[in-house]
């Protein structure tokens, strides 16, 4: 992801580059935004780390077998652009109560929605994601 990011900024001023993750790709884009400056982050279904995954999935194996941790929890805390997160509250896949954990890390400029009755899949097709989306982005 660092390799694509840096070839948008070969064509595109960082402060119009705006990142978003969905699911897995949440942690991803944390990392990239908390390396960076891009002018803001957008979170879809996040997880607090894959280590936290693992624990609620696994807690009886060892964490060192977390190949890559994508710590979601580390990044929000180093990144001072803001930052919008959309919990589904019935996702399946990543546990909304392991996830909502990030917002002791979201600030004054942060924003985060929970959508009620939502699960994992098919957030693009979510109304009020519809809706905020659009405002999110042209408030940037």
């Amino acid at each position: 992801m660092m390799i694509l990011y840096d070839e948008m900024t070969k064509e595109y001023e960082e402060s119009t580059i705006y990142l978003l993750g969905y699911s897995m790709g949440s942690g991803i884009a944390a990392q990239v935004a908390a390396a960076n400056d891009p002018q803001g982050l957008m979170l879809w279904t996040p997880y607090y780390s894959m280590v936290d995954m693992k624990n609620a999935a696994y807690p009886f194996l060892p964490s060192f077998l977390v190949r890559y941790p994508l710590r979601t929890d580390l990044a929000l805390q180093k990144i001072e652009e803001p930052i919008t997160v959309f919990y589904a509250e019935n996702d399946q896949v990543l546990p909304v109560e392991r996830a909502i954990k990030l917002n002791q890390f979201l600030d004054g400029n942060d924003q985060h929605y929970m959508l009620k009755g939502q699960r994992h899949n098919g957030l693009f097709f979510n109304k009020e994601v519809r809706r905020r989306t659009p405002e999110i982005l042209k408030n940037m």
